[in-house]
């Protein structure tokens, strides 16, 4: 729903844009030398923990399914390059590896402020860090990746199990569906998240 009055270009509501980039400042700064990869897995933990504790998620990301996981393609799109719409919060440093890997460090521009964040949202934040923040990126997407996931569920049902082992695609444009992962008073709880959240978006406010 729009009613005609213009989003930033990404669709995020300054409101949004503002509890991401101090989501992103937060993780920075509890975790030392954050990369893309482990921000981009720790957003989607985020979120994937509050819905399935309360029903509500931190952020509200959209999530799609690639060969490396759940991936926000907006967030990923900031991180790879010079961030934009998160430009006040965040910037980043690029590194070149042997066999040409480019490592991006994720850094904070200034300190983090909670006045978006609620008791539930800090909570997460807090668990979050507490229980993957000693963890890489490569043993972040063995968790997302397990038998059973809502990342394995939806690749293997869309048949892009085999297409991502054998690098066919890195993409896709199917999403998490969050809502496998309630019960009907969970689920009615985040079928109104999301309404109030297009409202919201809808007015740009």
């Amino acid at each position: 729903m729009n009613f005609g009055i213009p989003l930033n270009r990404k669709g995020f509501t300054k409101q949004e844009i503002d509890k991401l980039g101090n989501t992103i400042i937060y993780l920075s700064k509890k975790i030392p030398s954050l990369s893309k990869t482990q921000c981009l897995k720790l957003l989607y933990f985020l979120d994937e923990f509050s819905i399935k504790k309360y029903g509500i998620p931190v952020l509200g990301l959209k999530y799609e399914i690639w060969q490396f996981g759940p991936v926000s393609q907006d967030v990923y799109v900031e991180l790879t390059s010079v961030p934009e719409i998160l430009s006040e919060y965040i910037t980043t440093k690029s590194e070149v590896l042997p066999h040409g890997y480019v490592m991006v460090e994720v850094l904070p521009k200034k300190d983090f402020n909670d006045d978006e964040f609620s008791d539930n949202d800090m909570f997460i934040l807090e668990y979050v860090v507490a229980k993957f923040g000693r963890k890489n990126a490569s043993e972040m997407s063995d968790i997302t990746h397990r038998e059973g996931s809502l990342w394995h569920q939806i690749a293997q049902e869309k048949g892009l199990l085999e297409l991502f082992e054998k690098k066919i695609v890195r993409t896709s444009n199917y999403h998490i569906d969050f809502s496998r992962l309630l019960d009907d008073e969970k689920k009615k709880v985040y079928i109104d998240y999301i309404d109030n959240s297009n409202l919201l978006r809808a007015y740009n406010v």
